[in-house]
């Protein structure tokens, strides 16, 4: 585990910079991104500091929500107008995107700049980026849900022990049930459907199974359920209708499975004793933290020169020797020489990447893993609240995932 050690970022220019056309008249660099919350404010002051070293041809930082750079990475594919240079995409989304002929591999950008190589950057996170023998993007970093807690309540309330073996299961967190007050959780509940993706592989599954197919009426699936309705039923979760991020940053929780990239939110709160350790386990056996990568992507582009690919190859080796910035925002920096070095030890994350710790780190990039993720995030309040039962709530996920699957088959 990790007790709080988050550096304090500096102030942030969060305002969008006027990005001007070179003396040739060279349009700046196109970067799309889905990096619309906080850590976004990080990546934006990155791309800042490389213009003002003047390269011959600037980045424009463009961010919008998940939910519409895809459908548009879609539709710009298709017409082949206003394609971007450089996109940033999250791993799970490769395989689609590969298999769809939207991207192409980044061999031509490691040409360019030879030290953007597997040798350089986090084996995960460079694993979460290669598909069918080839390598489709350059990793950013692992992000994903990992545990946060509040020391004091986990003294106050006797758990300090549940992370002796550095690992909080399920059986720990009922265990709590009847001991603490009223108003005072186990955890909240945000990130339950990421807590049922991790249970899978610490399980020993994944998203399909044996027959390579996906079933979600699994007994896998079942157990996953069946632990968080039982956290739920005994008061350990927060309800449905609280604010998850308050309950935690307010010590009314000792756990919280939050992303990576909350860290900002926690630091800011005045006299919260927290630290991180491995996401909430199923079991202590086979633990995993499963993560996901942002990716430096190219969509296929015929049009696009010679000249802006070395940009763009200028641009993602600048972030490579600069991922320091990006540590601020609470991720695990894919860059070697970032995460390897003693400033990087100052930030809380650098535990997922110490020796012991990085064997536990996952990545999959199952072509349709966001869609099993989609049903799960449909699907797992109405389980765990108890407005579905399971068998029924995991019939319907999967009835609805799979015509989802085989209407991408058919396509």
């Amino acid at each position: 585990m990790r007790r709080r050690m988050w550096a304090t970022a500096a102030a942030l220019v969060i305002s969008t910079p006027l990005v001007a056309c070179t003396e040739a008249g060279e349009e700046p660099i196109q970067f799309w991104n889905p990096l619309t919350g906080d850590d976004g404010q990080f990546m934006r002051q990155i791309v800042e500091e490389y213009n003002a070293t003047e390269p011959e041809v600037p980045v424009e930082f463009m961010p919008a929500p998940e939910a519409d750079m895809y459908p548009r990475i879609y539709s710009v594919a298709r017409t082949g107008d206003d394609v971007p240079d450089l996109v940033l995409i999250h791993g799970p989304r490769v395989a689609e995107l590969a298999r769809s002929e939207v991207l192409e591999p980044i061999d031509h950008l490691t040409d360019l700049q030879p030290e953007l190589s597997e040798e350089n950057y986090l084996p995960s996170a460079w694993e979460s980026a290669e598909l069918d023998g080839q390598t489709w993007g350059i990793p950013l970093d692992l992000h994903g849900i990992i545990t946060f807690y509040n020391e004091d309540l986990l003294a106050e309330y006797d758990a300090e022990r549940f992370l002796d073996d550095e690992i909080v299961t399920v059986d720990e967190l009922l265990s709590l049930e009847g001991r603490l007050p009223e108003g005072i959780y186990a955890m909240p509940g945000l990130f339950m459907p990421a807590m049922v993706q991790g249970w899978q592989y610490n399980l020993g599954g994944g998203f399909t199974n044996s027959s390579g197919d996906v079933d979600l009426t699994g007994q896998r699936w079942a157990d996953a359920y069946e632990a968080l309705v039982n956290l739920q039923e005994a008061g350990l979760i927060a309800p449905e209708d609280s604010d998850p991020m308050q309950v935690f940053n307010s010590g009314h929780a000792l756990f919280f499975p939050d992303g990576t990239w909350g860290v900002s939110g926690h630091e800011a709160i005045d006299g919260l004793n927290f630290g991180t350790a491995n996401a909430i386990q199923y079991q202590a056996e086979n633990p995993i933290n499963l993560l996901e990568s942002h990716l430096f992507v190219q969509m296929n582009d015929p049009e696009r020169t010679d000249e802006r690919d070395r940009a763009v190859a200028d641009f993602v080796e600048y972030v490579r020797t600069h991922s320091m910035k990006w540590a601020e925002a609470g991720q695990i920096v894919a860059s070697r020489e970032a995460y390897e070095s003693e400033e990087y030890r100052q930030f809380a994350q650098s535990y997922f990447t110490e020796p012991e710790q990085e064997e536990l780190l996952m990545t999959d990039n199952y072509e349709y893993g966001p869609y099993v993720m989609g049903g799960l995030w449909d699907y797992t309040n109405d389980i765990v609240y108890g407005r579905m039962s399971i068998d029924r709530g995991l019939a319907q996920m999967n009835n609805e995932v799979n015509a989802r699957i085989q209407m991408a088959e058919m396509s």
